[in-house]
């Protein structure tokens, strides 16, 4: 999966599979793909962000849900 995502993932400005977004970011970040599930967890409805720049990718948020309303950030996520 994350063969056929990487390549596409400077068109998408937001992934919104949680389980392709979980693939794309351990890729990125060099984590072994092997148990993806297992290392990250993504949240329904949050927001994760990756820089890129001159030394690669740089996480600089992950499963950000401060936009959410109060009693919707406190859910749990699935």
């Amino acid at each position: 999966m994350a063969n056929r995502a990487l390549p596409v993932v400077a068109e998408i400005s937001s992934p919104t599979n949680k389980a392709t977004l979980q693939i794309l970011l351990r890729s990125l970040l060099g984590i072994h793909l092997g148990r993806y599930r297992d290392r990250i967890e993504v949240l329904a409805a949050s927001v994760s962000v990756v820089k890129f720049d001159r030394y690669g990718p740089l996480l600089e948020s992950l499963g950000e849900r401060g936009y959410l309303a109060p009693n919707l950030q406190q859910r749990v996520g699935t």
